[in-house]
């Protein structure tokens, strides 16, 4: 395989010599198969691997124990969305529920034990802004 780039730095691949003198744009600049990649697949960016991070750290979590047992909780959007529903229901007069976690985890938890772990999600998960 040989491999060339445009002046906007797209990348051209070839089987062969005679593929290119026959298929090719002849403005394209020759490249090796390392540019090419790096072109292709550039790595990521400082901010990027920062927000990749972060997301997994939001949505691996950390462990709130509640009646002796540890539970994984994460912070995503959605989990965050959640709360706030079962606060409105817990309002209403629900007296438990289980909460669902996208990472997976239920918690199953009262309407008295909800004000202490609201608070702690609540002040967890700000730290991720």
């Amino acid at each position: 395989m040989i491999y060339f780039k445009s002046d906007a730095s797209e990348v051209y691949a070839y089987e062969s010599e005679e593929d290119y003198k026959k298929y090719g744009r002849h403005e394209l600049k020759r490249i090796s198969e390392i540019e090419a990649g790096l072109l292709a697949n550039p790595p990521l960016t400082e901010s990027e691997v920062n927000s990749i991070e972060r997301k997994e750290k939001m949505t691996t979590g950390l462990i709130y124990t509640l009646r002796d047992e540890d539970y994984s909780i994460s912070f995503t959007s959605k989990d965050a969305l959640g709360i706030l529903q079962v606060t409105a229901a817990f309002n209403t007069g629900l007296e438990k529920t289980t909460i669902h976690f996208e990472n997976g985890t239920k918690l199953p938890i009262t309407n008295i034990e909800f004000k202490d772990f609201s608070k702690w999600f609540n002040l967890e998960r700000s730290k991720f802004f």
